[in-house]
């Protein structure tokens, strides 16, 4: 549990209906007020913990935004390990719907860099 209002909610159904709840995580007993006191703040303690890792992740992402660097996560097609490089055999492929060929005609890699700079809405092919 991450939220104590999904903990009380939880807590408050239990008592409503008369469900003996178990845990694994730990040996609390529910029938006990100390032990239900303890368990909601380790809840919320789990909510903030997580509510921090949040803001961290966010405001890094911001960051790294501001800076012009990617955002992280799986490398985009085309691009190289860095993430801000262009692979021009790759970019030749995407952007003609191609395979990649082993070498590109300087012809092809203008088509392709002119298409690549422009802001072009892809179409769902047949």
């Amino acid at each position: 549990m991450r939220q104590p209002h999904d903990f009380e909610q939880l807590l408050q159904l239990a008592d409503q209906h008369d469900i003996t709840l178990h845990g694994q995580a730990n040996r609390r007993d529910l029938a006990d007020p100390d032990d239900r006191f303890f368990l909601c703040i380790e809840v919320a303690h789990a909510c903030r913990s997580s509510d921090d890792t949040s803001r961290r992740l966010r405001d890094a992402t911001v960051d790294r935004a501001r800076d012009g660097q990617p955002h992280g996560g799986k490398r985009r097609y085309g691009y190289d390990k860095s993430g801000t490089v262009i692979i021009e055999t790759a970019l030749v492929a995407v952007t003609t719907g191609g395979t990649c060929p082993g070498s590109v005609s300087s012809e092809g890699r203008a088509a392709a860099t002119s298409l690549f700079s422009q802001e072009v809405t892809c179409a769902s092919r047949p």
